[in-house]
């Protein structure tokens, strides 16, 4: 969390790491994008923030999405080969309109079996613990 000051709103940088393990048969590829649900449109990761209340969108906030574990990337993808895990972190800021508690919490990812498709498999289901702790931000 960042503050200069305070009569500026503090700006709140949240952050998950995660494995993908490869059992399928084949390739899968992530996107590198990532967005803030809900949307439209294609990403292979989506996160939302939340507060005690439920959960909100937080207008201009950023997002990266890296492989620490060093995957290999085609222009548009992070690929996870048959039988290899990979590890990614997501990066996330934010600077909310009002004071309170405040978390992110990855609730998609989605992967392709061919590079570039735009077909992908969205998997949402167990993604609870990706989450981080609840942060105060004004």
């Amino acid at each position: 969390m960042n503050s200069s000051d305070d009569t500026q709103n503090d700006t709140g940088t949240f952050k998950v790491k995660f494995k993908v393990t490869n059992n399928a048969q084949g390739d899968i590829y992530l996107d590198r994008t990532c967005l803030q649900d809900p949307v439209t449109g294609v990403s292979s990761l989506f996160y939302i923030y939340q507060t005690s209340g439920g959960t909100i969108s937080i207008p201009n906030s950023t997002c990266s999405y890296t492989s620490t574990s060093g995957a290999d990337q085609t222009q548009t993808s992070f690929l996870v080969a048959e039988g290899d895990s990979e590890i990614f972190e997501v990066t996330t800021t934010a600077d909310p309109v009002s004071a309170g508690l405040y978390r992110m919490k990855i609730n998609r990812i989605g992967y392709n079996i061919i590079d570039g498709e735009g077909n992908q498999v969205i998997y949402g289901s167990t993604l609870d613990p990706l989450k981080t702790a609840y942060i105060y931000l004004n």
